[in-house]
């Protein structure tokens, strides 16, 4: 049977193409390299050609983090494109093994230090200091939880490890309270796990809310040296492989637009290598093809997660 529709070819199309192009405009215009427009009114690009909107965002990288932290596996995701990891620290790991050949002067390294005493965080530090004696400034991220020594000592620089999962007035309570009581003891430094449902809209307003809130906690007492990093998690599931990449693609995107700093879809194991380099492809299309990391904020002014967002905060500041 004949087709209705016309033959074309790549030819044909780019003739017609180049028919509806403006006078003085050649396809060698249509090669975008920079954000469509340079001002909406409500977003707009700053020097380094990123559009920013009304939070302040850090530049998102792509992100590796480790339930089984080896040096191999460290320079695994490295290799894979990594540009960021996240660790978990126990006594067990030697720091000079752990990062062997691992140049953290290139990357950004956020690591956990609640679970080890004293001595280790000291001896962590000294590998630091020896190894890096220019120092890696905000490169490298420390960060410790609560214990029931944190009231008495907290470590100088250290950022205050935090847990949000769900977005119920409870989940509100429970993270809002933890920030107003600590607020002094970390001078206002978080990192914040943020576990990510497969509500969209939902998960990119609450992580709006957390950083537009946390800028209202420390506005008046710690502008210069609070800071906020937000590591977003998909929750967890017993679920087939094929059917959790979609999932990490929307819950990586949720991320990424609410604000996050690090996003972790799938942590590297020893057991689940391959696994663990697909879900970091992922971010790979976030930043290589979409360019997603030009945006900081992309979703400011749109009536819908203002609005979402905006009660989310009323929310929080409700809660006393």
């Amino acid at each position: 049977m004949a087709s209705i529709f016309p033959s074309h070819d790549k030819d044909s199309w780019l003739s017609r193409v180049q028919k509806e192009l403006p006078e003085g405009m050649s396809l060698q215009d249509l090669q975008i390299q920079k954000p469509l427009f340079t001002h909406d009114g409500l977003a707009f690009p700053d020097e380094n050609d990123a559009v920013t909107g009304y939070l302040d965002v850090h530049p998102w990288q792509i992100s590796a983090s480790f339930s089984d932290a080896d040096a191999g596996l460290i320079l695994e995701a490295l290799q894979m494109g990594a540009e960021a990891i996240a660790i978990n620290l126990n006594e067990d790991l030697d720091p000079a093994e752990l990062l062997m050949n691992v140049r953290l002067d290139f990357i950004t390294s956020a690591f956990n230090l609640a679970e080890c005493s004293g001595d280790y965080q000291s001896k962590f530090l000294e590998y630091i200091h020896k190894n890096y004696r220019q120092g890696l400034g905000e490169r490298l991220i420390l960060a410790s939880g609560l214990t029931d020594q944190t009231n008495a000592s907290f470590p100088e620089g250290f950022f205050l490890i935090l847990d949000w999962c769900g977005f119920d007035l409870e989940a509100m309570q429970n993270i809002n309270e933890a920030m107003r009581a600590h607020l002094d003891l970390c001078r206002g430094r978080y990192f914040v796990n943020v576990t990510l449902s497969d509500d969209f809209y939902t998960e990119v307003a609450k992580l709006r809310a957390l950083r537009l809130w946390f800028h209202q906690l420390t506005a008046d007492l710690y502008a210069q040296e609070s800071k906020l990093y937000i590591l977003a998690t998909p929750a967890t599931q017993q679920e087939d492989f094929n059917h959790a990449l979609i999932r990490f693609t929307y819950a990586g995107l949720a991320g990424l637009l609410g604000g996050a700093d690090f996003i972790s879809l799938m942590p590297w194991s020893n057991e689940k290598q391959n696994e663990a380099r697909l879900a970091q492809n992922i971010q790979h299309l976030f930043k290589e093809e979409s360019h997603l990391d030009l945006f900081r904020d992309p979703f400011a002014g749109s009536f819908f997660m203002e609005q979402l967002t905006a009660g989310m905060v009323a929310s929080m500041n409700g809660v006393k």
